[in-house]
């Protein structure tokens, strides 16, 4: 992405009043309430004897996203709500931030796992409660991006970033949301 015509308007750059980033905070917290530990030995030190809900800060997981691609699918879905809530915590800014974008790639089918099978084996386990939580957790990114890039474009912009929480959303999430009522 190219930087605004006009500086210090991306860094000066907040969301304006985006509806449910509270909501989907809340429903990560209920849904993945009593997820059980998976047992064994942390993949990284910093984990050690910690539960998601210790490490659900943008401080705590920032640096450490890429170990989500090498733990097997129950610690994958125990982890999950810690960087979903660190994601949330870090919407002050911009969307395309580390966090968020990684994140969103691992809920993606494609994304930032290494096969197919992989995604399925990950993400089949969740709960229809823990599903409902991610697809808000979702719409909200989405909603988040799409203020974004009317940002950009009222900076004369035309190239918008890609809504990859959108795509998520379209090519599995609402789906796998949609098959839990029928």
């Amino acid at each position: 992405m190219e930087t605004p015509t006009v500086p210090g308007e991306y860094e000066e750059w907040r969301p304006g009043p985006i509806p449910g980033r509270r909501e989907a905070a809340e429903s990560i917290r209920a849904a993945f309430a009593d997820i059980p530990h998976p047992g064994g030995e942390p993949f990284a030190e910093w984990l050690r004897g910690k539960t998601w809900r210790e490490i659900a800060s943008v401080d705590r997981v920032e640096g450490d996203l890429l170990f989500l691609i090498a733990i097997d699918a129950p610690a994958f879905r125990y982890y999950l709500p810690a960087f979903l809530l660190a994601s949330l915590e870090d919407s002050a800014g911009p969307p395309e931030t580390d966090i968020t974008e990684t994140l969103i790639g691992f809920l993606a089918p494609g994304g930032n796992v290494s096969s197919e099978s992989d995604f399925h084996e990950r993400m089949d386990g969740l709960t229809p409660e823990q599903v409902e939580a991610l697809c808000r957790y979702l719409e909200y990114q989405s909603a988040f991006q799409q203020d974004f890039n009317a940002h950009l474009k009222a900076w004369g912009d035309d190239d918008p970033l890609e809504d990859v929480a959108r795509t998520a959303l379209d090519r599995y999430w609402n789906d796998r949301r949609g098959a839990r009522v029928g």
